[in-house]
């Protein structure tokens, strides 16, 4: 699974999850970066790189939404 995270004029940062073979049980998470001012505006570059069992991966979504969440609670004033 693909998503671009961020998209400006100058850059764009796309994270990807892909399910591992080996070690059984275990994902890739990968964000990189595309400079769109550089000498090769396609190249690729990797930002973070990490190996994470599900429950790593179920850690980084739960924090995220949290953050989320709380920003959104904020922004309105009460509970998201």
């Amino acid at each position: 699974m693909k998503a671009q995270i961020v998209a400006t004029e100058d850059f764009r940062y796309t994270a990807e999850i892909r399910k591992l073979a080996v070690p059984t049980g275990s994902y890739s998470f990968v964000i990189t970066t595309t400079w769109l001012g550089a000498k090769d505006p396609t190249a690729k570059h990797t930002a973070v790189q990490v190996t994470l069992d599900a429950d790593g991966l179920t850690a980084l979504r739960d924090i995220i939404d949290a953050e989320v969440n709380s920003e959104l609670r904020a922004v309105s004033g009460g509970a998201a």
